[in-house]
């Protein structure tokens, strides 16, 4: 999936992959969008994105603001599906990592 039609699919999303590269997280990145690709239907690709944004949840202070705003708005999209994830992922920032 390149860039522009990450953009026209999901345009938050994009503009966190845009700033996790700027960072050089590429290697992340692209195993997030492998892993997006891989999906067969809608609830899996939330899923993958949910459990990307979980795990490197320490990437969200090293964003702009623009591009934090942009994985909030990810995260909602993600808890809409999922409402249980935002507890697990409230508790899980309770122990350090």
């Amino acid at each position: 999936m390149t860039d522009e039609q990450l953009h026209e699919w999901w345009p938050d999303l994009a503009v966190v992959v845009i700033g996790l590269r700027r960072l050089d997280y590429r290697a992340e990145v692209d195993g997030l969008l492998s892993n997006i690709g891989a999906c067969t239907c809608s609830s899996e690709v939330l899923a993958a994105v949910g459990d990307f944004l979980q795990k490197r949840r320490g990437f969200y202070h090293q964003l702009n603001h623009l591009e934090q705003r942009a994985w909030d708005t990810v995260a909602k999209d993600v808890y809409r599906a999922f409402p249980g994830a935002r507890l697990r992922n409230w508790l899980l920032q309770l122990w350090p990592r």
